[in-house]
């Protein structure tokens, strides 16, 4: 029982870094930066710029990557408490 009771204690340490990083992405920013980017997306002529809608397409992705990522590691520590 105390090997299980110091193991939580050592995930918890990692609570304010977990917070950190949450802080330092902005996930709500972040959902709204990729809200916007998506309605981009549905535009008239949106595809004709491949060079445009490419990039575009590339920030949606960078930015679906990372938010997925926080959620994935907040959810593993929400978990491992």
């Amino acid at each position: 029982m105390i090997e299980f009771d110091e193991l939580r204690l050592k995930v918890e340490g990692f609570k304010n870094e977990v917070i950190a990083l949450e802080d330092a992405i902005g996930p709500e920013q972040l959902s709204k930066e990729i809200e916007e980017l998506e309605s981009q997306t549905t535009l008239p002529g949106f595809w004709d710029d491949q060079s445009r809608s490419g990039e575009i397409l590339k920030q949606l992705s960078t930015k679906k990557g990372k938010a997925e990522m926080v959620a994935d590691i907040k959810g593993q520590f929400d978990d491992l408490l």
